[in-house]
Formats: structure tokens, C-alpha cells, sequence
């Protein structure tokens, strides 16, 4: 095996390599050198991309959860205003009238 500046050439005596011969064996090598590079530039984008999806995929996660909570509390607060109304919710306590039903209706329905 025989070293020419950053090429390596096997099994070939370093006098039958001519000047064309080694040109395009640096070529080769930097081209297999650049190749290298690619595919390192390639795989960190490749990787960045995953980091990306992965972070907007947990936003939209709490934000679905976020959404599903809101709808949770608002059909609880319906329910609490219906069965209000129906009566099965009694308001007591001093100071609770009919304004004051009407007043937690009214906060219930924000």
C-alpha cells in the first residue's frame, strides 16, 4: 500500500501511477471526502427536522389538552346551570335569593 499526498493507492508500485492516474484519484477521494460531508450535513438536518416535529407535536398536545379541559369545565358548568334551574341544586346561605342564582348563572356561563 502506497500513500500519494491524501490518497491511498494498494498493490500499485508507485512508478506506473502517472500524473492523470493520480488526479483522478484525488478526485475520487475528494469527491468521496465531500460525499462524506453530505451525508453528515444531511443526517444533523434530518435530525434537527425530528427535534422540530417532535417539539410542535407536545405544543399541539397541550394545546389539545388545554382545549379538552375547557370543553370539560364548560359542559360541567352546564350541567350545574341546568340542574340549577331544575332545582336539584339548591342555593343556601345567607344573602341567596333569586339575584343570587341569577348571579352564579351568569358566572357559570363565562
Amino acid at each position: 500500500m502506497y500513500i500519494l499526498g491524501n490518497v491511498i493507492v494498494e498493490n500499485l508500485p508507485i512508478q506506473r501511477i502517472g500524473s492523470k492516474k493520480l488526479k483522478h484519484l484525488e478526485k475520487r477521494e475528494e469527491a468521496r471526502r465531500l460525499l462524506k460531508t453530505k451525508v453528515l450535513l444531511d443526517t444533523q438536518k434530518i435530525h434537527h427536522n425530528i427535534q422540530t416535529l417532535q417539539q410542535r407535536c407536545s405544543r399541539e398536545r397541550e394545546s389539545d389538552i388545554d382545549r379538552l379541559s375547557q370543553i370539560s369545565e364548560k359542559r360541567n358548568n352546564e350541567e350545574s346551570i341546568c340542574r340549577i334551574l331544575a332545582g336539584e341544586i339548591e342555593l343556601v346561605g345567607e344573602g341567596f335569593d333569586e339575584n343570587s342564582k341569577e348571579l352564579c348563572i351568569t358566572d357559570l356561563l363565562r
